[in-house]
């Protein structure tokens, strides 16, 4: 190695022959792979065309017909003239291959053409492929045909065309002989489609056959890198063939010298302009198609591309196959790679979701172009057995239903038989009425004959009577008997129910007295408890097994239920306690019906479908949740409407619609929030006024106004949200005195002073927010001492932590901002997600407190700290969002967390990764800008990730893209501002951004746009309502804009507005340091800005100001020694100014240079007497016209040489 770390041009030379081995190999590979300047010195031994034929020709060995053995082109001029001329890539004078007739040229791309051949030994045709002529002399591209070569040698799969033979042509171009597959490409047969319905069953047959032969290429760590409809083809038998592996890549294994060397030419494959432009491939920009490329292919991040990346390129080719078109529509292959960059997919999404396909596959679909590899199918095997089980599910649905519809006609073949054979039996009835009317008739005649026998047995008859009413003694004594029976019956109902009323009643004594007042109060419930929590879920289920069926058991059971569900819910068992709920809903179900007045039925339903959508809310499953929470809703309502006169149901119905709002809120949809919660509490105002408010009444109340001041805050409307707080406080407080034997009061008590001081600190009161968080935080910690089982209690308190944690931080008061984030991540981490790992919630904001924790390591320049901070904020809001991706808190944390990550690794100067991190915290807040317009917060994060990536775009080196990422976030936090004005912190961003944008500009020579910018952001700047802890921190932002205006005055010559500016800004940098004399930044301004204006003052002449400034200076009031130091240097800058000056006679001249030299010697002479430590000081560029002044000698003569490693 060299003194500069890089390999000597030996070990380079050696590098890219090849010859180096080992751990030498290794690390000469690393540098290179980082090093600029060494890739440009690698460049110079690169191999030739001759080095990568000579590999060739060892690749083919005896299947290799080398140049000179070649046919002499006279030999066989009449099978070349068969080949048209004309076509391109096609060379008249060129012989076929030894064995081989060239036909004509089948296919040609932006490389390579495609002849039709025929195999003269065989019989058989063939498709042979070569570079283009014009491309022989690429050392790239040699390298990747024979890269193709191996690759396919390697792939022995029937959906891979394989490789009979490889050669040479007579003017040095490879070729390959390849299986000839007649049909045509999948991109021709969609194209032919009439309507992107047509034919899916033959597409997806298609597209798994796809799936399964990349998937076999992936099993060898092969990855394809372009797969598009345009490289399949579909023979006319049916059969699949993956097409053109020229762009293939073999993951993992070291790479030889020539890919090394290329490794930025890897990503320079693009689409062709042209109407056919989507789907060929050329040298270019970004390696593949664009319209089918996945994001991190179209950054050109090389490392990142692996078999997920073709993943997604199935994935559009999935999407194409149901929607008709690829995932980016565009003009161009620029405006295409663009969006691929930015992953603007919700345009196919759209489609997929008008498609009309099994939701499965366009799941499968959506699966296969997520934005991150990480949340795509491992490999393409994976796709064709999810592909392969949704088509076999589907066929196995069409049989059934055919199944079903056989047996549906059976039934009906047989219903029309019985209809024939009942008519059949009506008519031998018909007979047999008529056959039986003859027999009465003849027994008519024989009972006139029978009269006279009957008279003779009159007394017979007599007797019988005296039987029959001994008879009627027993039937009487039988039904005395019976009613006797009946009474005893209708006792032991009564006992049953007494019973049951009983038991009902113990069972909710137990509940109450020991788990709601015992249970709850321990640290962790132990094996016994839980075994007694699971006995009393076995009482209610056997009670509402055992319940009647009339009414009064229907509601008895549907108790037992709902009853056995909560306790269910409490031991985590969530899939058991929706089925109990379910269960408790249609034993109500059946029993309203029976009951003459259905309320209670009514009552118990809203509260059951409520409790639901909490469970399915919790459980992840939004979409139910919503429809639980809106059945609620719908039976509180009409109870209100069929009985107004009972203050209750509006309670129920006020306790429905805040939990709907609480749903919407958090899905991001504010203003269907804000209405329902103004619903509610205008709902419970009107019953206060008509009747006795009660108690409830007044603490549902006062919730309502806290959730509705939470609302506020967060759309940006913190003086109305404080003013929503304030009243809920006093409502509590009043009921709390009232009631000191509740500890939910005093919970909620602390609940709105947590809130309440968030909002002070927000609005910069900040003895006002230290207060109420003290409160608060006093509450909470009393609450867990007296109830350590109440996991509700713990959350509160890491909540409230976390929100006084973030406070300290913003007050730079770093230790006990540090110790207060880590008690609230223990909370969660040791008590609250080990009892309940599932719980969404708490996991979102344990990974708040790791960002907030990250934030904290990044402030205190702690790097490695904060990214390990978070990634694991990252890897808990990643798993939410797969569990639950129409979350839109989980989705606006996960873009907070990019953008923190994206700071990190900007300031670790890992610009590429920063800019990914940065690109997905854009798409993040750009999809909930959509889903969540209101929210201000979101909108302000999304102008401030746009100008995190200009700043990143900028360190890249990109300056137009730096500029238009600024203009977009100045956009942004302008409509931020108009429909936000009271967030502060919106105004301090906004003139950053104005500042950032004019100074960019300004560099681009464009110096009234510049200007009109900066005015912009001084305007904001002065008209900000700063709430920083540090009071001179909006005269620094000032002193720096002024500054920055001054600059491109100074790049105009108008060198007048310059000093006005600077005048200025001396005055507002000097204000900053007497509010904190002790920063160091603001020291360092206070230099630059005396510094430019001490310049500025010698160019219009003014001699005297720029000395009198010099002093200032000198004596600003923090230590003479390095502030001399710096006047002096400013000082000796003017005297080439003086120098430049034409109109001053020389004598003039001589005198202000005079005065100028003086003041600098006295300044160095105070600089050397306080310390500076060695002559390095003095040899400064700047001091060259006093290099020769004998007083300046001396002074360098006092001090010690500077040390060698300075």
């Amino acid at each position: 190695m060299t003194d500069s770390g890089c390999p000597s041009s030996e070990w380079l030379q050696a590098f890219a022959e090849g010859k180096l081995a080992g751990r030498a190999y290794e690390e000469v590979a690393a540098h290179v792979e980082r090093c600029a300047s060494c890739q440009d010195r690698l460049d110079e031994h690169k191999p030739t065309p001759d080095g990568l034929m000579a590999a060739l020709q060892q690749l083919g060995k005896t299947n290799l017909t080398p140049p000179w053995a070649l046919p002499n082109p006279g030999d066989d001029a009449d099978k070349v003239s068969r080949a048209d001329p004309t076509l391109p890539g096609s060379d008249p004078e060129m012989p076929a291959p030894e064995g081989f007739e060239l036909v004509e040229v089948i296919a040609q791309g932006g490389m390579g053409v495609v002849w039709l051949a025929r195999d003269t030994q065989l019989g058989r045709y063939v498709a042979i492929k070569t570079l283009l002529p014009s491309k022989r002399q690429r050392a790239d591209l040699l390298e990747r045909f024979l890269e193709e070569a191996r690759l396919t040698a390697q792939l022995q799969h029937p959906g891979i065309p394989p490789v009979y033979q490889m050669g040479v042509w007579a003017d040095g171009r490879p070729f390959l002989v390849m299986k000839l597959v007649r049909g045509q490409t999948l991109q021709q047969l969609l194209r032919s489609r009439t309507d992107p319905r047509d034919r899916w069953a033959f597409f997806l047959q298609v597209f798994e056959q796809v799936c399964q032969a990349v998937g076999y290429a992936h099993s060898h760590r092969v990855i394809h890198r372009d797969l598009k409809p345009g490289n399949i083809m579909v023979g006319s038998h049916g059969e699949v063939q993956v097409m053109d592996w020229g762009l293939a890549k073999v993951l993992g294994d070291v790479a030889t010298p020539v890919q090394v060397a290329a490794a930025r030419a890897e990503a320079t494959m693009t689409a062709i302009h042209g109407a056919e432009w989507r789907s060929q491939t050329q040298a270019g920009a970004v390696m593949g198609t664009p319209a089918y490329m996945a994001p991190e292919q179209a950054a050109g991040q090389v490392h990142l591309v692996d078999a997920r990346s073709d993943v997604f390129g199935l994935g559009a080719i999935l999407c194409q196959i149901l929607t008709g078109q690829p995932p980016y529509i565009a003009d161009d292959p620029e405006e295409a790679r663009l969006k691929a960059l930015r992953w603007e997919i919700d345009d196919a999404y759209n489609r997929l979701a008008r498609c009309q396909a099994e939701p499965e596959i366009v799941q499968l679909c959506k699966w296969c172009l997520a934005y991150r590899p990480a949340h795509r199918p491992a490999d393409a095997t994976v796709v064709a057995q999810e592909i392969s089980r949704i088509r076999h599910t589907a066929e196995e649905r069409a049989r059934q239903a055919e199944l079903q519809r056989s047996q549906t006609l059976v039934r009906l073949q047989e219903a029309k038989r019985r209809r024939r054979l009942l008519w059949a039996m009506s008519s031998i009835i018909i007979l047999v009425l008529v056959i039986a009317l003859g027999l009465v008739s003849w027994q008519m005649q024989r009972a006139l004959q029978a009269e006279q026998t009957a008279r003779a047995n009159e007394e017979q008859a007599r007797l019988a009577e005296r039987q029959a009413a001994e008879n009627l003694q027993l039937a009487l004594a039988e039904r005395e008997a019976k009613e006797a029976a009946w009474v005893q019956e209708k006792q032991a109902h009564a006992s049953a129910r007494q019973a049951r009323d009983q038991a009902l009643e113990a069972l909710r004594l137990l509940t109450h007295d020991i788990v709601d007042q015992q249970l709850v109060k321990q640290p962790e419930l132990t094996q016994q408890q839980r075994a007694f929590l699971q006995s009393l879920v076995v009482h209610y289920e056997q009670l509402a097994q055992v319940a009647a069926g009339d009414s009064e058991g229907l509601v008895i059971r549907a108790e037992g239920y709902y009853q056995a569900a909560r306790l269910r819910y409490l031991l985590g068992e969530l899939d058991e306690a929706e089925l109990l709920y379910r269960q408790a809903l249609e034993a109500l179900r059946r029993a309203e019906p029976q009951l003459s007045e259905g309320s209670r039925v009514q009552r118990q339903a809203a509260h059951i479908w409520h409790n639901l959508g909490i469970l399915l809310r919790r459980a992840g499953r939004l979409p139910e949740a919503d429809e639980a929470h809106r059945q609620a809703v719908a039976i509180a309502r009409q109870l209100v409407s069929q009985h107004p006169e009972q203050s209750g149901h509006y309670l129920v119905l006020a306790n429905v619609l805040n939990s709907l709002a609480n749903f919407l809120e958090d899905q991001g949809r504010s203003a269907e929030a804000e209405r329902t919660y103004l619903e509610a509490i205008t709902l419970l105002r009107q019953v206060a006024d008509q009747h006795a408010a009660p108690l409830e009444v007044q603490e549902h109340l006062a919730m309502l106004l806290n959730n509705l001041a939470n609302l506020l805050d967060e759309t940006g409307r913190p003086r109305e949200a404080l003013e929503s707080y304030r009243q809920a406080i006093a409502a509590i407080e009043k009921l709390a005195q009232m009631n000191p034997q509740r500890p939910d009061l005093q919970q909620q008590l602390g609940q709105r002073c947590s809130n309440l001081a968030a909002v002070h600190g927000k609005l910069g009161e900040h003895t006002q927010a230290e207060a109420a968080y003290r409160r608060a935080l006093a509450t909470f910690r009393l609450l867990v001492n007296d109830y350590p089982g109440h996991a509700e209690y713990r959350q509160d308190l890491a909540l409230c932590l976390n929100g006084y944690a973030n406070w300290l931080l913003q007050r730079g008061q770093w230790e006990l901002a540090e110790s207060t984030f880590t008690e609230a991540a223990a909370i969660y981490e040791q008590y609250l997600l080990k009892r309940f790992p599932k719980h969404l919630q708490w996991r979102q904001e344990l990974a708040m407190c790791y960002a907030n924790l990250g934030v904290l390591c990044r402030q205190r320049s702690r790097l490695s700290e904060a990214e390990e901070y978070y990634r694991k904020c990252l890897d808990l809001l990643h798993q939410l969002a797969r569990e639950c991706p129409d979350h839109a808190g989980v989705q606006k944390d996960l873009g907070r967390a990019h953008y923190n990550m994206a700071v990190c690794l900007a300031a670790r100067k890992r610009l590429p990764e920063a800019r990914m991190a940065c690109t997905e915290a854009v798409i993040a807040y750009q999809h909930l800008t959509q889903t969540a317009p209101r929210y201000a917060e979101i909108r302000s994060m999304l102008g401030r990730c746009w100008l995190l990536l200009g700043n990143i775009e900028s360190d890249l080196g990109h300056m137009t893209e730096s500029l238009a990422c600024y203009i977009r976030g100045v956009r942004v936090l302008q409509r931020v501002v108009e429909t936000a004005p009271d967030d502060a912190s919106v105004q301090g961003i906004l003139a950053d951004a104005y500042s950032a944008v004019g100074e960019r500009v300004s560099v681009l020579g464009r110096s009234d746009e510049a200007e009109a910018y900066l005015l912009k952001s001084l305007a904001c700047a002065r008209s900000w309502n700063t709430h920083q802890a540090d009071p001179g921190f909006r005269a620094y932002l000032i002193a720096g804009i002024l500054a920055k205006l001054a600059a491109v005055h100074q790049r105009a010559n108008n060198w007048g507005r310059a000093y006005s500016y600077l005048e200025q800004a001396a005055e507002e940098v000097h204000r900053a340091l007497q509010a904190a004399p002790s920063k160091a930044e603001y020291r360092q301004r206070y230099g630059q800005v005396f510094t430019a204006w001490i310049l500025t003052s010698a160019r219009l002449g003014k001699h005297e100001a720029a000395l009198d400034q010099a002093r200032r200076l000198e004596n600003a009031g923090w230590g003479t020694g390095p502030d001399a130091y710096e006047a002096a240097r400013a000082l000796a800058h003017c005297l080439a100014i003086i120098e430049q000056e034409a109109a001053l006679a020389r004598e003039e001249k001589q005198n202000i240079r005079s005065s100028y030299e003086r003041e600098i010697l006295r300044l160095l002479r105070k600089t050397v007497d306080t310390g500076l430590p060695d002559r390095r000081y003095l040899e400064d560029d700047a001091f060259a016209p006093l290099f020769q002044h004998p007083e300046f000698i001396k002074l360098r003569q006092c001090l010690p040489k500077a040390p060698p490693d300075a």
